[in-house]
């Protein structure tokens, strides 16, 4: 209890010094506990201790218009409070796009994001600015007495920062660089498990409402890439031939980016009767400079030792797949390659995606556009299944 009386004593100082914070005249306890005792719930010993002894709530004004205000709303008797005495769902923060929370999680049959809304948290602040996002303290569940915050990407978890804490980080403006340094580390640990788990990120991302309008076409059989292999004299990528076998050889409508024309993955049938797939890679020694001056540099014009000609761009279309100019001599540079999906990137041109099928860069996808073949950010298969998943291919 001391402990709680210094902590108290230090915030109120705290705001008594800040100036354009307007407090709230605080609540009696007899009223709190009637709003508990109806809601079935018991809040947090800091928070109910603020709100009965310095003020239920304040006003922080930091400039003239409304979003400039910092509204640390009241506790008073809300419909909303319903089912603050189920457990708040997530034990650590949940963010849409961070796939490892949804597995450990079991979001998809539980429903715990729509459940997080309600259920065992109280809103303290609600944000007046063009960026949604609230501030909730945790009534009920793992991390009782916890302040989180909630925005648009899902649920960020302050370890241990308790009512008080919080309120004193904000007022020594502290809280924004917390909230990106946690941010930030989450998001690596996404990152991070997205390398080390592909498979179960794209299986969950083949299963969200907004890639329903993909059509996956059935895998096929290991005998069947086999026969491909023997016929070609190649060896695909291992990351290829797992997803082709285990979960889709190809499909058709993958969304692309800055296009309402959607792409298509080619079946490995439909790629048959390319030829020059065994043939070497042109870019087969690739260097760090070398790869620098290909993503710096489009098309053939900027590269000295042109290999190109004008009939490039007027040969890149939907059908490229079944294309001559994959098995034309003048464009060499297109030798083992293995030009698996099409899509219109921008209204002026399509893009094709190539796996690099031998040399040092096998297995990366680099992409080839009217005048122009460059590599893709180191990106291999997974990484390029992933991204036109999450927000489309460019």
């Amino acid at each position: 209890m001391l402990e709680l009386d210094s902590k108290l004593e230090k915030i109120k100082r705290k705001i008594k010094n800040k100036k354009g914070i307007k407090l709230n005249s605080v609540i009696s306890l007899n009223e709190v506990e009637d709003i508990e005792k109806n809601y079935n719930f018991v809040l947090p010993q800091e928070y109910r201790a603020f709100i009965t002894h310095i003020g239920n709530g304040f006003v922080f004004s930091r400039g003239k218009t409304n979003t400039d205000l910092f509204e640390l709303c009241p506790f008073s008797n809300k419909k909303e409070y319903a089912f603050v005495s189920l457990p708040f769902p997530f034990e650590n923060s949940f963010e849409i796009n961070n796939y490892s929370n949804y597995f450990h999680s079991n979001l998809l049959s539980e429903n715990k994001y729509e459940k997080a809304y309600t259920n065992g948290n109280i809103v303290l602040v609600n944000s007046t600015s063009e960026y949604s996002y609230s501030w909730i303290l945790i009534v009920s569940g793992v991390n009782i007495g916890e302040v989180w915050l909630r925005d648009e990407y899902g649920f960020l978890r302050l370890p241990n920062c308790t009512f008080l804490d919080w309120v004193e980080l904000y007022l020594e403006k502290k809280l924004t660089s917390i909230v990106e340094k946690i941010t930030n580390e989450n998001r690596e640990k996404n990152k991070l498990y997205k390398q080390k788990y592909p498979i179960e990120t794209i299986r969950f991302l083949m299963s969200l409402e907004k890639n329903k309008d993909i059509q996956w076409n059935p895998p096929i059989s290991e005998e069947e890439v086999e026969k491909f292999e023997i016929l070609h004299n190649i060896i695909l990528p291992e990351e290829y031939k797992i997803f082709i076998t285990k979960i889709a050889d190809g499909c058709m409508n993958f969304p692309s980016l800055n296009s309402e024309k959607n792409g298509v993955f080619f079946s490995l049938k439909k790629m048959e009767k390319l030829s020059n797939l065994n043939k070497d890679f042109y870019f087969n020694k690739i260097s760090d400079e070398l790869r620098k001056e290909l993503n710096n540099y489009f098309g053939p014009y900027g590269i000295k030792n042109s290999i190109w000609n004008s009939l490039f761009s007027n040969n890149l279309k939907e059908e490229l797949v079944s294309n001559d100019i994959w098995a034309s001599l003048d464009y060499s540079v297109l030798h083992g390659v293995l030009p698996f999906a099409v899509y219109n990137d921008t209204s002026s041109f399509n893009t094709q995606a190539c796996l690099i099928l031998n040399g040092e860069p096998k297995g990366e996808i680099w992409l080839a556009r009217k005048r122009m073949f460059i590599p893709k950010n180191n990106s291999n298969f997974y990484t390029w299944i992933i991204e036109i998943l999450e927000d489309g291919a460019r």
